[in-house]
């Protein structure tokens, strides 16, 4: 319960970089956010970055994972921090090689790297109900189809889907692709960024540079 009334202390401060968030979401002291970002209905943030205007829809969570700008996380989804376990020992059980839990305290005689930081790009759109494991690193612009479990790293601006997620296509072509990562336009300022929309640039189908 402490925890939350401190979440709520600390989302008062928030608004001052416009972030918005739903009274049931939280975000824990070890994680942050760039601005402009949203929580919706019980999204968790835990030690976790966001850059500006990404965010996370109800009944996400992301985890152990560091989010680039203008990326969207989907409903029901579970991105990074679920952990990972042994597959050539005799046991994979945690009682092994972790004493945290007091259930299993003074059994552990080794060691094992459980959680391995996930990073997402900028730009990327990972669909509803995914789960995206541990270390897995996804690129700028890719987009990850509905139900997905991503277990490997995915090429930016790849769309990729199923369980395990494979390569569906390339948004792009591969010298639009080269342009979009060289142009990197979410690094760009509000201003630049207006005039990009005003100029009709995020407005119907990408022609990789080309009016």
């Amino acid at each position: 319960m402490l925890h939350r009334i401190v979440w709520f202390l600390r989302s008062m401060k928030l608004k001052k970089k416009n972030i918005f968030r739903h009274w049931l979401s939280y975000s824990d002291k070890a994680s942050s956010m760039e601005g402009n970002n949203y929580l919706a209905q019980r999204a968790k943030l835990l030690n976790s970055s966001l850059g500006v205007f990404s965010y996370v829809n109800f009944d996400s969570v992301v985890s152990h994972t560091d989010v680039g700008r203008f990326t969207c996380v989907g409903p029901g989804s579970w991105v990074g921090g679920i952990g990972m376990h042994p597959t050539n020992r005799k046991s994979t059980h945690r009682m092994f090689y972790s004493s945290n839990n007091p259930a299993w305290s003074g059994y552990a005689s080794s060691t094992f790297e459980e959680v391995k930081r996930t990073y997402v790009g900028n730009d990327v759109w990972i669909g509803a109900r995914c789960t995206v494991l541990d270390g897995v690193n996804i690129g700028d612009g890719a987009i990850i189809a509905a139900g997905s479990v991503v277990t490997k790293d995915v090429e930016p601006y790849s769309i990729v889907g199923g369980v395990p997620a494979k390569l569906i296509r390339k948004r792009f072509s591969t010298s639009s692709v080269k342009y979009l990562l060289s142009e990197k336009w979410w690094e760009k300022s509000p201003e630049e960024l207006k005039q990009m929309v005003h100029a009709g640039e995020f407005s119907g189908i990408y022609m990789g540079g080309i009016k």
